[in-house]
């Protein structure tokens, strides 16, 4: 693979920022009923608990997976980095890898470590509804959007 001149990076850059902004309205609106004070209680959310590397900028979004401003940005900046690479929503290609395990698989229990916003275990609970789902992630608000996920897409 070619390495990029310093323009291309900052094109790609400049592009990457434009699809999350234009992403945002819209994602917004999906989360506008979350009371996040409310379902974050009984996690924990003080800084000093985390570790230095959980504050570190992500996405231009000072204190990256405590913030959930960077949270709320995640798939959107996933929806506009994974197109440019490889032709394919990030969902798609989520779904695409749960596509390699066969359907006759037996799967009882999933785990899923570092979910994230839980779009890899959505992927897998859509081939395998049968199954019970569990996501954990270092971020309380990457799990509050993971819980609103799910029961958009499988409501009880």
């Amino acid at each position: 693979m070619p390495r990029w001149t310093a323009q291309e990076k900052q094109a790609y850059r400049t592009e990457v920022i434009q699809r999350i902004t234009a992403a945002m309205p819209s994602v917004m609106q999906e989360y506008t009923s979350i009371n996040w004070a409310e379902e974050v209680k009984g996690y924990r959310t003080d800084h000093e608990y985390y570790p230095d590397y959980i504050h570190a900028p992500i996405h231009g979004i000072t204190d990256a997976y405590t913030n959930p401003q960077s949270c709320l940005s995640w798939d959107a900046a996933m929806d506009a980095i994974i197109p440019l690479s490889h032709n394919i929503s990030c969902q798609q290609l989520r779904e695409k890898m749960a596509e390699l395990i066969p359907e006759d698989t037996q799967i009882e229990t999933v785990l899923e470590l570092g979910a994230g916003t839980a779009d890899g275990g959505l992927a897998l609970a859509r081939r395998f509804p049968q199954a019970t789902f569990h996501v954990t992630d270092v971020s309380p608000y990457m799990l509050v959007i993971s819980q609103h996920k799910f029961n958009s897409d499988f409501p009880q």
